[in-house]
C-alpha cells in the first residue's frame, strides 16, 4: 500500500492544480523541509508560485524556489515549459480524507533550472569621515595620505617641505621660538640631503673651502670632529704600533677594531715633524673610530642609568666623548612602531644609522682618509672592504669630493684637485655592478 501525502492548500476543488517540480540537475540541498540546510548554503529554500495577471493567460505560471544564494526557476509555458508535453499525461492522485476514493487531476510541471544569485552591491556612497573645515585639516589629511600611500619621491618632497617648519604652539614662547628658528636654519642648509639621490651625493660632503690651496684646508679637520674631542684623542697605541711590527701584529688580531688599511698606513712612513705626526695619528685614530661605528647594523639602544659606558661603545672601544659625537652625527632616533604611543619628551629612544646617514658616514671616512691621512691621494679600493662598498662606488664617491681617477700600475687612484672643482649634479649614478 502506498501512502499519499496531502496538502491542505489543495483541498479545495477551486484551488490551482497541483505543482510538480522537476530537478534535472539534481535536487537542491537546502529544501525548506530539509533539516540540514546551513547558513553557508544560504538557508532553506522558499517556494513562490507566480501567476500571469492577464485573464486570458492565467494558466501561465512561474515557480521560483530560492534562498539567499541560490535560485531555481521554472515555467509551465513557452519553449521551456513542460505543460504542453505533459498535458493529459501527468496526473496526480489526490486521496480524499475520510473516504476510500482518490481524485486524479492533471499537475503543473515545472522544470527547475538552477542559478547563482548575484550579490547585491550597495549604490550608496562610502561613509565619509566628515567635511574638511580648515586648511590645516586639509594639509594634515594630505600629509597622512602621502605618508601611507605616497611614492618615495612624494615622501621625500614632503619631508623636505617640513624641514624648516616652526611649530605653531611655540610662537608665543620666545625661547622655544628662538630654538626652532635656529634648528630650522641649520636644517635648511641640509635640506637637499632629505631629497638626495645617487646623482647628488656631493651634498653629503663635509664642509669645504673652494679657495683652499693646501690639501688639509680643502676639507678642514673641524668638519669631522670638534676641537675638544680632537684634543682628547689618545693616539699612544697607534704611535707605538707605528714603530714596531710586533705592535702592529697585536692590533691586527681584531680587524673590526683596526682594519688592514689602518695597519698598512701605520707601517708606512710617519711624518717626522712632531706637530704633523700628532695630526696624522689623531686623524688615523678618528678614521678608525668612524670605521668601527660603520660596523653597527642593529639599532643602538639608549644609554642606561648606572652604566659607566654604552655597551656598543665598550665593545668597539670608543671613548665616551667620541662615542657621543659619532652617534649624534651619523645616527637618528627611531620612530615608534605603528600604533604605539609617542615617547614622552626627553625620553631615551633607540637610534639607528639610516641609509642616507650611512652614505654620509662613508663619504666622511673616504674624505678623512684622502685629506688628513693620505695627503690628497688614495687608492679607490683602500676602504672598500671596511665600508662594505665596491671599488667602483668608492671611486664615484671620491669624484664627488673633487678627485680625478687615474690608473697607476693597474690600480685606480683618486687624486684631489686644488682648488676644489666639485661635479655638478648630473643624471648619472654610481655603477650598479662590480
Amino acid at each position: 500500500m502506498v501512502r499519499l501525502s496531502y496538502e491542505p492548500a489543495l483541498s479545495s476543488a477551486d484551488a490551482a492544480p497541483p505543482v510538480l517540480l522537476s530537478f534535472p540537475y539534481g535536487a537542491p540541498h537546502a529544501l525548506a523541509s530539509a533539516p540540514d540546510a546551513t547558513p553557508r548554503e544560504g538557508g532553506k529554500l522558499r517556494l513562490d508560485l507566480r501567476q500571469n495577471p492577464s485573464e486570458r493567460k492565467r494558466h501561465q505560471c512561474e515557480a521560483m524556489l530560492e534562498n539567499d544564494t541560490m535560485r531555481f526557476a521554472g515555467v509551465n509555458y513557452g519553449r521551456d515549459g513542460s505543460s504542453t508535453k505533459a498535458a493529459g499525461t501527468m496526473l496526480i492522485g489526490i486521496h480524499r480524507k475520510g473516504s476510500s476514493t482518490v481524485k486524479l487531476t492533471s499537475a503543473q510541471v515545472f522544470v527547475m533550472r538552477p542559478g547563482v544569485k548575484v550579490p547585491k552591491v550597495s549604490l550608496d556612497p562610502p561613509a565619509f569621515s566628515g567635511a574638511i573645515t580648515s586648511g590645516a585639516e586639509y594639509n594634515e589629511r594630505k600629509r597622512q595620505l602621502i605618508t601611507e600611500l605616497g611614492a618615495a619621491k612624494a615622501r621625500k618632497k614632503q619631508k623636505a617641505a617640513e624641514t624648516g617648519a616652526v611649530r605653531a604652539d611655540a610662537v608665543l614662547n620666545a625661547d622655544q621660538l628662538k630654538a626652532d628658528l635656529a634648528g630650522a636654519a641649520s636644517e635648511a642648509a641640509a635640506a637637499p640631503q632629505a631629497a638626495l639621490t645617487d646623482r647628488e651625493l656631493h651634498a653629503l660632503n663635509p664642509s669645504f673651502d673652494l679657495a683652499a690651496t693646501i690639501v688639509a684646508d680643502a676639507y678642514p679637520r673641524g668638519s669631522f670632529v670638534t676641537d675638544r674631542v680632537w684634543g682628547a684623542l689618545d693616539y699612544k697605541l697607534l704611535r707605538a704600533a707605528s714603530k714596531s711590527a710586533e705592535g702592529r701584529e697585536r692590533l691586527a688580531a681584531d680587524k673590526t677594531l683596526f682594519p688592514p688599511f689602518i695597519l698598512a698606513t701605520l707601517a708606512a712612513k710617519i711624518p717626522s715633524n712632531k706637530e704633523a705626526r700628532a695630526h696624522h695619528l689623531r686623524a688615523m685614530l678618528w678614521l678608525t673610530y668612524m670605521l668601527r661605528l660603520n660596523t653597527l647594523r642593529a639599532p643602538i639602544p639608549p644609554d642606561r642609568s648606572g652604566e659607566a659606558e654604552h655597551p656598543d661603545a665598550h665593545r668597539l672601544q670608543l671613548p665616551r666623548e667620541a662615542w657621543r659625537q659619532l652617534v649624534d652625527a651619523y645616527t637618528e632616533p627611531m620612530a615608534p612602531r605603528e600604533g604605539a604611543p609617542p615617547p614622552p619628551p626627553g625620553a631615551a629612544v633607540k637610534r639607528r644609522i639610516t641609509p642616507p646617514l650611512r652614505e654620509k658616514l662613508s663619504m666622511h671616512c673616504l674624505c678623512m682618509a684622502l685629506v688628513h691621512v693620505c695627503d690628497g691621494r688614495l687608492r679607490c679600493d683602500a676602504l672598500a672592504a671596511p665600508l662594505g662598498l665596491t671599488e667602483q662606488k668608492c671611486a664615484f664617491y671620491l669624484k664627488q669630493l673633487g678627485c680625478i681617477i687615474e690608473k697607476v700600475s693597474g690600480d685606480s687612484v683618486a687624486t684631489l684637485r686644488l682648488p676644489l672643482q666639485l661635479p655638478k649634479p648630473g643624471r648619472g649614478g654610481p655603477p650598479q655592478r662590480g
